[in-house]
């Protein structure tokens, strides 16, 4: 579950989408209402300017002073008084018929916006003639669109927040391609290449391509590294060698075996470093049976280890690096005072499990992960006063990875540690 801190891009697009949903259904509506309402007031218009077109032409005929003008004019608003229209006819601002006042100019207008009267004023000779009507319809058309409105966006904001997921989904595609692809990506081995092509998509593909620069400038530092660390591990094996075997000499004269001791720790210490410095040591892999590799190791130690080997363990790989896995796994436990040392190899389906369980100090929850970096030491450690520069339980996580497996610490135990080396196993 994400934090609160966390954000999503799909949720972000998501929100936009809906945001421009209800702002788009609501802009419509607007524009839509807008013209409708134009429309109407139009029609409005024409039909009271059509009402005083006649009225003025009744006048025209039969208006000779303002007496018989008033007389045309009620006569002609008791014709119309079904439409709802008032009518008045002024001279000057003398008004000669109606029942409203008004000193408007010509034209048309919403003189009264609460209860929507429109008003029109046309002049004809010596009179001006004003008709007025009450806009019922629209004054009720008015909340039907407010509700109309508030109707549409709700369906708007429902109908966009159940495709908005989809269309976030849909459009994260290249983008979920392209971390998927980033993923596989062999991180021993990486290889720009493997991005895969362009996609098309020019702010994607400039993405894409600041990731083949990244990892193309990783690939050739790693490859870099390893060189230099492969090379100079070999340089030292030659001198080594010889040192041992003079060491060696020297102790069977009778010197002290001091010397032949340190020459042997060294030499070791130098092959983890040559294995750290290139997984191509593993090759293609062979059959390796995880209970001979735990019976040959364990006899190399003068105090008793004890084993529990339920299965064969038959998995693929190197048979010397397992073994170094394993040496430095036992080292590891009495290094830090364990008294007893207990080795199992046990078939659980497609893996095999390898497990060192020791009675020593234990790994605190905080240090199960720090420790299987290189030159990472643990509490511990520290405390023991114990020899190393914190390379073996680094090896051992690396050589199990380049087995195609991992290796961890089990959880909170009251006393000791459990080291479990997980390997897929041979089919």
């Amino acid at each position: 579950m994400r934090s609160a801190s966390e954000r999503s891009l799909r949720a972000r697009i998501a929100s936009v989408v809906v945001l421009v949903a209800v702002v788009g259904a609501v802009a419509t509506a607007l524009v839509f209402g807008a013209l409708s309402w134009s429309m109407a007031i139009a029609q409005e218009d024409r039909r009271l300017r059509d009402l005083l077109g006649q009225l003025d032409r009744e006048l025209a005929i039969e208006a000779r002073d303002d007496s018989s003008a008033r007389q045309v004019a009620a006569e002609e608003q008791r014709e119309i008084e079904h439409t709802g229209v008032r009518l008045a006819v002024y001279r000057g601002d003398l008004r000669i018929s109606g029942d409203f006042a008004t000193t408007a100019p010509v034209g048309c207008r919403t003189v009264e916006w609460n209860t929507l009267v429109r008003e029109c004023v046309t002049s004809a000779r010596d009179h001006r003639l004003v008709a007025r009507s009450t806009l019922v319809a629209l004054a009720r058309y008015r909340w039907t669109f407010v509700w109309a409105l508030l109707g549409a966006v709700a369906i708007v904001s429902a109908l966009a927040a159940w495709s908005s997921g989809r269309v976030a989904s849909r459009s994260l595609e290249p983008l979920t391609a392209l971390r998927n692809s980033v993923d596989a990506i062999d991180v021993d081995r990486p290889d720009e290449r493997a991005i895969g092509s362009a996609t098309g998509y020019v702010e994607l593909d400039a993405l894409r391509a600041a990731l083949e620069r990244t990892i193309r400038r990783l690939s050739e530092s790693l490859a870099q590294a390893r060189r230099f660390a492969f090379n100079a591990a070999h340089e030292m094996r030659t001198p080594l060698t010889a040192l041992r075997a003079e060491a060696e000499l020297q102790a069977e004269q009778g010197a002290s075996p001091q010397i032949a001791a340190l020459a042997e720790e060294l030499s070791r210490r130098m092959d983890r470093v040559l294995v750290l410095a290139d997984s191509r040591l593993l090759g293609a892999g062979e059959p390796v049976s995880l209970e001979a590799v735990a019976e040959e190791i364990c006899r190399e130690f003068s105090r008793t280890i004890e084993r529990d080997a339920r299965d064969e363990g038959l998995v693929r790989g190197d048979g010397a690096l397992l073994g170094m896995l394993l040496r430095n796994a036992i080292d590891n436990s009495l290094k830090f005072g364990a008294r007893s040392v207990r080795v199992a190899v046990e078939r659980r389906g497609d893996v095999v499990e390898l497990s060192v369980e020791d009675d020593g100090p234990g790994v605190s929850e905080r240090e199960r992960q720090q420790l299987f970096e290189p030159f990472v030491r643990g509490e511990a450690a520290k405390r023991a006063g114990a020899e190393g520069q914190g390379l073996g339980l680094a090896l051992i996580a690396h050589v199990a990875m380049i087995h195609g497996g991992d290796a961890a610490f089990d959880g909170a135990r009251a006393r000791g540690a459990r080291l479990t080396v997980r390997l897929p196993a041979w089919r």
